[in-house]
């Protein structure tokens, strides 16, 4: 299925959740199961339709629904609650899809310095795998894969340290001067240890699953490096 086509059908199930009529908690028993039925198929289809066209913020609240852990009409309120207040946006991004949200920071890395990236030619080092790091990285934000902005950050940290003819990023941190070093270290104690706790730790009994909040301070830091990194390549 296409974009336009997911549009069209987004925008379909949006209006079905307009018409979606509950029940009460003492109407027919039969009544309020076709009831927490239906709003669930709404609801898994809502979600489904909404990956990659609504912005990670909107993703983000209906991930945090738990439409199949619905038992009961007052889960279905519960839902309700939630969803209704993010309805108008997602019709919104449905019908104009070329139009972002006011408000919503849809990248990670400045489309300006990936540009600058892509468009050295005479470095003796190549940009294409990197260009395409930050590309990925840009697409993970705004679609709020947000375990792989932190790995895909990790490996950009990996990745560049012969630039700063060093081995690893904890050499790089450690000797780039005072100004940058501030910013690399937090890069080094802050992302590489939420990353690898994300990667490496085992499934518990609660989990929970990292937030926006968890990723947007390092977002000052990581341009830093990417305009040191140009400086080093020009």
């Amino acid at each position: 299925m296409n974009d336009s086509d997911r549009q069209t059908r987004l925008v379909g199930i949006v209006k079905e959740f307009e018409r979606f009529r509950s029940c009460g908690p003492s109407d027919d028993p039969d009544e309020q199961t076709a009831a927490v039925e239906s709003y669930r198929y709404l609801v898994t289809h809502l979600k489904y339709l909404c990956r990659g066209i609504v912005p990670s913020e909107i993703s983000e609240h209906l991930a945090s629904i738990d439409h199949k852990g619905f038992e009961s009409i007052f889960d279905v309120y519960k839902a309700q609650a939630e969803i209704d207040v993010v309805l108008p946006d997602i019709l919104s991004v449905a019908l104009n899809p070329d139009i972002k949200s006011p408000g919503i920071s849809e990248f990670f890395v400045s489309p300006s310095i990936i540009d600058e990236l892509e468009a050295l030619s005479d470095s003796s080092f190549s940009t294409k795998k990197l260009v395409g790091y930050c590309n990925e990285l840009n697409s993970s934000y705004y679609h709020g894969n947000l375990v792989a902005c932190l790995l895909l950050i990790r490996t950009i940290m990996n990745y560049i340290p012969p630039l700063f003819s060093q081995h690893s990023f904890e050499q790089v941190a450690a000797d780039v001067p005072k100004s940058q070093k501030k910013a690399f270290t937090h890069l080094q104690s802050g992302v590489r240890n939420l990353a690898d706790m994300y990667a490496h730790t085992p499934i518990r009994q609660y989990e929970s699953y990292p937030t926006r909040m968890q990723v947007d301070p390092f977002k000052a830091q990581f341009e830093v490096l990417l305009q040191e990194v140009l400086c080093r390549l020009q």
